[in-house]
């Protein structure tokens, strides 16, 4: 059993870092560094972006985060 939720733990880490990478390569530096110091400290809230922003580049293909929207979303969370 522990094997079994090792490997499930390990398959969703795989999948956040994947949705981690393609969010980050949609933000701006100071929005990435912002989200970088949100992780550090509460790592939960930063998965929650991940999902939230992930969801929003599938219906928009041309989105682009900067630190202001970053700043908005973090507001309408909180």
């Amino acid at each position: 059993m522990e094997d079994i939720a090792e490997l499930k733990r390990q398959k969703l880490g795989e999948q956040v870092n994947a949705l981690e990478s393609m969010v980050k390569s949609r933000m701006t530096s100071e929005a990435v560094s912002r989200y970088s110091n949100i992780k550090l400290a509460h790592p939960e809230k930063a998965v929650q972006i991940l999902i939230y922003i992930g969801q929003h580049i599938n219906e928009n293909q041309n989105i682009v985060i900067n630190d202001g929207a970053l700043k908005e979303l973090l507001v309408k969370m909180s």
